[in-house]
Parts: structure tokens; C-alpha cells; sequence
């Protein structure tokens, strides 16, 4: 009888959207029977192996209900041949479903350090997440996010294969929603009408006042959404965010308004209205309002998209440059140590 399960694709893979752990798990594994000994259980699996690649860990399994994991090397090392594999395997098993979405799996994979991950539907095991599909699940969430962060929704496809109509479509709804945002800097155009008739010339500001409000709201954006991600911030804490940006964005506009005082010196004060020091009142004002609305905007992205994606790359121990470097960190057993080692015991023994 063959342990090694060879399965199809899992039947319910279709109802799964692309961020389901059905998506990603591999369906060929090696399991052991809870009922076999030691020496058993070490050539079963030595029969078992079809490639170079040797896993570290390997499936107990009662039928096909799972019942623990078996580390190859505690199976090798042990002296008493006899003794059921069903007493050395570890039983306590972070287990996901095939339904579970990527982003609560990912922030799970980055607490845990995991490299081998059962997926169990109703008790069976299915399926399983080994280092290749976690680098996989991992690089597709830290993607996801770039995506997101860009303002624009993640590509299915290679960019290449996309065509430009999906392009539109994945681009157009942020684009318009940034559009909408941005509509709030004319209120600093509003705010200064009256100076705009006396001195059509700060007319030419207005783009300075648009882009740095911009840029100010995107920093305060960009840093908020990655402290969140990191656990670093809740909304619980949007208090003390606002406060703190408050009080940031202050100091950020005294340095812009000392910037802009050479130009206000080369310009000598020509119309002798004073009508120079509206820019510089225009960028406090632009860089006050950004912090009190990028804040929010902020949270309310990390609260209706929950992140992590980044947050397991860095913290996930060892595994932080891709598959390949997953692959190199991982416990190799050499063939002289796994045949040497899977001999039947001696006569008595």
C-alpha cells in the first residue's frame, strides 16, 4: 500500500477565489500510518521518495484523518525500532482550511516561522503548504500590497498577458477615487479667493499648494497604513496619530514657509501689498489639512484591507529572500545519512 498521496487538484478549487489557500496548496505528500514502528515507518518512507528533495517533516495519518507531524530527523534517531511512530509524532499542529483567505494565513505563517502547513477539510487532511508555497502565498501577498499601495488593484496576470481594457478596469475606480481626494486641496484655492483678485500673480502657487498637500497627505498615508501593518498602530490609537501629525505637519510647514523666503526676498516686496506672504500661509494651511484628512484615510485603508503581507516577510525567521532562500535554509538529509540509517535492526536487536 502506498503513503505517498498522489491527488488531484482539490474538487472544490473552482468555488475558491484566487486568495484561498486552495489555491496554493500542493496535493502530493508523504504520509505515514499512525500504526507503523519505527523501522516501518523509515522504509516506507525511504521507498516513498522520488526525488533529491527530501522533506523535513512528514504527515501522520489515520486513513486520511490527520493525526500529527513526524520530523525525519527524530525518525532516524531513534533507538528503539519497534516503538509505534504514533508516540514520537507532534500532534499539535497549526492546521488551516482550503477556504481560509491568504492574508489571515500569511500573518499566521509570519508569528509561527512554519515551513510545513497541513490543510484539513472536516478533519482530512487535503493538502499541504511546504516552502515553496509558502515563498508563493508570501510573494503574492507582498505583491498584493505593492498594488495597493500604488493605488491601483492587483494584476491576476503576468503584466504582459493583461490586456489594456483590464488595466482600465483595475486602475480607473483608485484613479477616481484619488480624484475625489484631491478635491479637497481647492478648498485651500476658496480659502484664499479674495487674495487670488488682488494679486492675480499667486495665481502661479496654486500648483505648489496642490502638490504639496499631495505629497504631505501621501506621506502621513504611506506611513500610517505601513505602522498598521506592522502592528505597530490600531484604531484605537487614531487619537494619538492625529495629534502627532497635528504637531508634525506644523513644524513641516514652518520649514516649507522658511524655504520660500528667498524667493519673497528676491521678489522685494514689488506690490507693496504684502499679497507674498499669502503662499507661504497657503502651504500651512495645505499641509495642516493633508494630516487631518490622510489620517483617517489611512485607517480606514488598513481597516477595510487587512494587511500582514509584509509584516510576515520580515518577521518570517530565515526566509526573507524568496524561494531560493528558502530552499537553502531548510534541513537537508544526505542519502548516506538516510540509507545508513533505515537499515533493518540487527538480529535480537
Amino acid at each position: 500500500m502506498s503513503s505517498i498521496q498522489h491527488c488531484a487538484t482539490h474538487p472544490a478549487n473552482a468555488a475558491f477565489d484566487g486568495d484561498a489557500i486552495a489555491q496554493y496548496m500542493r496535493t502530493d505528500f508523504i504520509t505515514l500510518p499512525e500504526q507503523l514502528s519505527v523501522h516501518e515507518a523509515r522504509e516506507r518512507f525511504v521507498s516513498q521518495l522520488t526525488s533529491d528533495d527530501i522533506p523535513g517533516q512528514v504527515f501522520v495519518v489515520a486513513g486520511r484523518k490527520l493525526r500529527g507531524s513526524l520530523s525525519i530527523k527524530k525518525l532516524l534517531q531513534e533507538s528503539d525500532t519497534t516503538q509505534p511512530i504514533r508516540y514520537l509524532m507532534d500532534s499539535c499542529l497549526f492546521r488551516v482550511k482550503p477556504d481560509d483567505e491568504r492574508q489571515q494565513v500569511v500573518a499566521e505563517l509570519g508569528e509561527r516561522g512554519l515551513d510545513l502547513v497541513p490543510v484539513v477539510e472536516k478533519g482530512e487532511l487535503v493538502g499541504c503548504l511546504m516552502e515553496k508555497e509558502i515563498a508563493h502565498l508570501l510573494e503574492d501577498e507582498v505583491t498584493e500590497d505593492a498594488h495597493l499601495q500604488g493605488a491601483t488593484l492587483p494584476l491576476e496576470k503576468p503584466y504582459l498577458e493583461i490586456s489594456p481594457w483590464t488595466l482600465w478596469k483595475k486602475r480607473s475606480v483608485w484613479l477616481l477615487l484619488l480624484f475625489v481626494a484631491e478635491a479637497y486641496t481647492s478648498s485651500v484655492i476658496q480659502h484664499f479667493e479674495e487674495a487670488l483678485e488682488s494679486a492675480i500673480a499667486l495665481a502661479f502657487f496654486i500648483p505648489l499648494l496642490i502638490g504639496t498637500g499631495g505629497n504631505s497627505g501621501t506621506q502621513i498615508t504611506s506611513t500610517l497604513v505601513r505602522s498598521m501593518a506592522l502592528g505597530e498602530v490600531r484604531l484605537r490609537d487614531m487619537g494619538r496619530v492625529i495629534r502627532k501629525e497635528v504637531s508634525t505637519s506644523l513644524l513641516i510647514a514652518l520649514h516649507a514657509r522658511a524655504g520660500g523666503m528667498p524667493a519673497r526676498l528676491d521678489d522685494g516686496h514689488r506690490d507693496g501689498n504684502h499679497a507674498d506672504r499669502q503662499p507661504d500661509a497657503g502651504v500651512h494651511y495645505a499641509v495642516e489639512r493633508a494630516s487631518i484628512v490622510g489620517d483617517p484615510d489611512g485607517a480606514q485603508a488598513r481597516r477595510y484591507r487587512p494587511g500582514g503581507g509584509l509584516r510576515a516577510v520580515y518577521r518570517h525567521a530565515d526566509r526573507r529572500h524568496g524561494a531560493d532562500h528558502l530552499l537553502q535554509n531548510r534541513p537537508v538529509l544526505s542519502w548516506p545519512e538516510l540509507i545508513g540509517q533505515s537499515q533493518p535492526p540487527a538480529a535480537g536487536g
